[in-house]
């Protein structure tokens, strides 16, 4: 049973950034330009995603790669909207992760 449930998500993946490749690519070049201008990645919304998020880019795991400029901003700093109000610049990026959850805090921020 364990095995089919991979192969089934291995199928909703393969299926997921299949349709949404193109979206992605683009997505990832317009970070790219915004690093290269000196903005940062601002990671809110679930706490343990969004520090993690942060420190992936702050810490690459692939020798060689640099690091990013990136931050996970948590619940102690206040509502995400604030907080981001606060730090956010023209050319940083920011994800909000649980930001599709209705009335959600990351929905209202992003």
């Amino acid at each position: 049973m364990e095995a089919l449930a991979v192969d089934r998500r291995r199928e909703a993946n393969a299926a997921w950034f299949a349709g949404e490749a193109e979206r992605l690519a683009r997505l990832c070049g317009e970070m790219a330009e915004r690093f290269a201008r000196g903005g940062r990645l601002l990671a809110t919304g679930d706490l343990s995603d969004s520090r993690h998020v942060a420190v992936e880019f702050v810490h690459p795991v692939i020798v060689g790669k640099r690091a990013l400029p990136a931050i996970g901003l948590g619940p102690e700093g206040g509502s995400p909207a604030a907080q981001l109000a606060l730090i956010a610049d023209p050319d940083d990026s920011v994800v909000g992760f649980g930001a599709d959850e209705p009335d959600g805090e990351a929905a209202a921020a992003v």
